[in-house]
């Protein structure tokens, strides 16, 4: 990837958006309550992950917010970091991609 400073940042800020609500989504396809999954917290989506036996899913998930974690840390000044989470949510929006795809048919 040649993308440095800033153009991380904003590629990172893009991508969020799409992480964040995927594995929820994915989970909602199967849960007999849709509406009360969009209440839970990350701990909870991770362990209804790991749960329904995603755990490809669950680990991108968890590597994603503990490599962002990391990067607040830095203070957001890490350019690796920035990359370990563009790979861990590439990973985590394929993963959740492929799984709707075999529940729906």
């Amino acid at each position: 990837m040649d993308r440095t400073g800033l153009d991380l940042w904003h590629l990172l800020r893009r991508l969020i958006w799409r992480v964040s609500p995927s594995p929820v989504r994915l989970i909602t396809q199967r849960h007999e309550d849709p509406y009360e999954v969009w209440t839970w917290n990350r701990t909870r989506t991770l362990s209804e992950l790991e749960e329904m036996d995603y755990d490809a899913i669950a680990l991108n998930y968890r590597n994603f917010y503990d490599a962002g974690w990391r990067l607040f840390l830095s203070d957001f000044s890490n350019s690796g970091l920035y990359r370990e989470m563009i790979e861990y949510g590439y990973h985590l929006l394929w993963g959740c991609v492929r799984e709707a795809q075999e529940i729906t048919g």
